[in-house]
């Protein structure tokens, strides 16, 4: 038997809506994904202390102090490229370029890199796209 009223279960989702609605207002779900990425790619001994660090980072960086402490840096970058090159052109395709963005979680990466004559995505255009969409979500994330 249920024993709650149903101005019980009015005030309870309505509170539910209201911390959902701070949280994604917040970006909190983001905040704790940039936090867990930084985890599970450093594998820190003192996690606590880490968080704390990189907190102190990303703070840096909304104040325009430091910089942007990206999960991937351009060598990470560089060696996805080179993954997604199997065929060594030096050069991506657009689905490939499309399929390495979704790789590091910029899923809404722009449908029309910069390409060459040829239609293709040069390495210098795919690490300079994805650098600059990981600093805007970055961005967009504490501001």
């Amino acid at each position: 038997m249920d024993l709650t009223t149903s101005g019980e279960n009015a005030a309870l989702s309505q509170a539910q809506a209201h911390a959902e609605d701070y949280l994604k207002k917040k970006k909190i779900y983001e905040l704790f994904h940039f936090f867990i990425g930084h985890l599970l790619v450093e594998e820190p001994e003192q996690p606590l202390s880490f968080i704390q660090q990189l907190a102190s980072r990303l703070d840096e960086f909304r104040k325009g102090r430091g910089p942007p402490p990206l999960l991937f840096g351009q060598q990470h970058v560089e060696t996805l490229f080179n993954t997604l090159d199997c065929e060594r052109r030096g050069a991506l395709t657009v689905d490939q370029f499309r399929t390495g963005m979704v790789t590091l979680g910029l899923a809404k990466a722009s449908d029309s890199p910069p390409t060459t004559h040829e239609g293709l995505v040069s390495k210098e255009s795919f690490i300079s796209e994805a650098t600059n969409r990981m600093v805007a979500m970055l961005s967009d994330m504490v501001h």
